[in-house]
């Protein structure tokens, strides 16, 4: 990390005001914007662009670094994860890391991010990271066009692009590939959580793998295609993956309708296992 980074990561740690790290962040971005650059971070080869929203975090080591303690805590040697929502493999890229005898099957489905996707895991030839051009759903389908967004740019423009995607049940994918093992799914697909899940039946009921998922206030909308819900009816329990509390479904609605998270999402870990330690 450069030492402008450096400084600029001191400067945002010490400055415990939303609304001000907000503004911090924003001159950062627009002093950056336009670069692109190869970063390593902890033994990880990155490719950034800095016109990037996750990019800029990357770079500064804030993007989402709740969610890459737990993928350290959690993750073993021999794990096999399930990057489903991958975009260009931050977190991918981290799991393979710490699986070293084991393998990472990143899905994404949008050309822009399944590009990147695949550049990185070219800068990271000794991790076993696999990239998968799919959507998993709750439905199997060939080449719809479809509007996913995976690009947040800094300049605060929304790039519409089609893509041609194909669907597939993770329940199917996972009869058709003979996958014997599962330990680990990190899902963050914007909305279409439920279903993903809903697809899975088998596959969750079989692996029981820990289930490191983004909730919006957006999951609580129909009672009945709520990802939360679906998994609590088969004996997961959620924690927290920033203050690693055990949460209910109810408390995470409560907290997601606080006025101070509007627009926001947290990070949680899903476990069946009883005992489990966060």
């Amino acid at each position: 990390m450069s030492l402008f980074n450096t400084l600029a990561t001191i400067i945002w740690k010490m400055t415990p005001n939303r609304s001000i790290r907000e503004k911090y962040f924003s001159v950062y971005c627009w002093l950056v914007r336009g670069k692109k650059r190869i970063v390593q971070i902890d033994g990880v080869y990155f490719s950034l662009d800095l016109g990037q929203t996750i990019d800029v975090a990357v770079s500064l080591g804030r993007f989402e670094p709740e969610l890459v303690a737990a993928i350290h805590t959690h993750t073993k040697p021999g794990d096999t994860i399930l990057d489903i929502g991958a975009n260009t493999g931050v977190h991918a890229m981290v799991f393979a890391k710490c699986a070293v005898h084991g393998k990472v099957f990143a899905f994404e489905p949008t050309d822009y991010a399944f590009i990147r996707l695949k550049n990185n895991i070219q800068l990271n030839k000794g991790l076993n990271v696999e990239p998968i051009q799919l959507a998993l759903s709750d439905r199997n389908a060939d080449s719809e066009a479809v509007d996913f967004r995976s690009s947040w740019r800094t300049d605060g423009i929304v790039d519409h692009k089609m893509d041609y995607v194909s669907f597939r049940r993770l329940d199917d994918w996972m009869t058709e590939t003979g996958l014997q093992s599962l330990n680990i799914i990190k899902l963050d697909v914007d909305g279409f959580e439920y279903p993903v899940l809903h697809g899975s039946p088998q596959t969750l009921s079989k692996f029981r793998p820990i289930i490191f998922m983004e909730i919006g206030l957006y999951h609580f909308d129909v009672v009945d295609k709520n990802p939360v819900t679906l998994l609590g009816d088969i004996g997961y329990s959620f924690w927290d993956a920033k203050s690693k509390v055990l949460i209910s479904p109810s408390e995470i609605r409560q907290r997601l309708m606080m006025p101070e998270m509007s627009g926001i999402t947290i990070n949680v870990i899903a476990s069946p296992i009883e005992g489990f330690i966060p």
